[in-house]
């Protein structure tokens, strides 16, 4: 443990209480501050982890560690970062441009379920477009061959939200 020396001033009293809490978490109010070598303990685990590029994009988003694709052990590392301005900083610096640019692009929609779903052909689930229907835009699920057709929908089918009025 670090001691203060006599001779500091109040002005190296403050550099020197940000230099040691640097190595050692201060405790202000009942709340523990995060030692600068826990972030940094805590990015190289992250950068280690095999999850961490396809999920950086949506960590600062999340909340309560999550997400951390099924792996536990990251959870904690990933709750400090969410908690974290410095390395909630770090992280957006580590999303490549594309990414970012899909990541505002989904935000708009109600759930990232509904972007892949009128954003990308071929998708795997339901494919919902805006149509023209009886003079009206609406929307529908697209790709409902067992009804042969078009089925119209109103909510979406993932998260229950109202459909928008216009294409997003």
């Amino acid at each position: 443990m670090l001691t203060r020396p006599a001779n500091l001033t109040s002005v190296n009293c403050l550099l020197f209480l940000q230099k040691r809490s640097q190595f050692t978490p201060a405790v202000s109010g009942g709340v523990s501050s995060i030692p600068m070598n826990q972030c940094k303990h805590i990015r190289k685990n992250l950068e280690s982890w095999n999850g961490f590029e396809a999920l950086c994009g949506f960590i600062p988003e999340g909340q309560d560690g999550l997400p951390c694709d099924g792996e536990e052990k990251y959870r904690e590392d990933i709750r400090h970062l969410q908690n974290c301005e410095s390395c909630k900083s770090w992280v957006k610096g580590k999303i490549p441009v594309e990414e970012s640019l899909r990541l505002e692009r989904i935000k708009k929609y109600c759930c990232p379920v509904m972007y892949g779903a009128i954003e990308h052909e071929g998708y795997d689930e339901l494919q919902i477009r805006l149509i023209n229907f009886q003079g009206e835009s609406t929307w529908a699920v697209t790709n409902f061959e067992s009804v042969g057709g078009n089925l119209l929908i109103g909510y979406c089918p993932w998260c229950g939200t109202k459909m928008p009025k216009k294409k997003l």
